[in-house]
């Protein structure tokens, strides 16, 4: 294992377990130093870069754990000058 995967995973370790947040009571206020909006690739790195940091952090990503139709339906985009889109 190289130690760039080494490393990445000693510090995914002090990460919290996944959460969805529909199981949340109503009212609950969550008040993190960070609060880092999108799962992606740049969301998960900034969340990995600042684990061992003693910052508070919270990562927020929509959907649940399988696939939800309406959720990815979020995700859509459209192209509103045709004109200015060069493929």
């Amino acid at each position: 294992m190289a130690a760039l995967d080494r490393d990445i995973i000693r510090k995914a370790s002090v990460l919290s377990p996944f959460i969805d947040a529909r199981s949340v009571p109503e009212g609950t206020v969550l008040q993190p130093d960070l609060a880092i909006i999108g799962g992606g690739p740049a969301g998960i790195s900034l969340a990995l870069a600042l684990a061992n940091t003693p910052l508070h952090m919270i990562l927020l990503e929509s959907g649940g754990m399988t696939f939800d139709a309406k959720t990815q339906a979020l995700y859509g985009g459209s192209i509103r000058r045709r004109a200015l889109y060069r493929p």
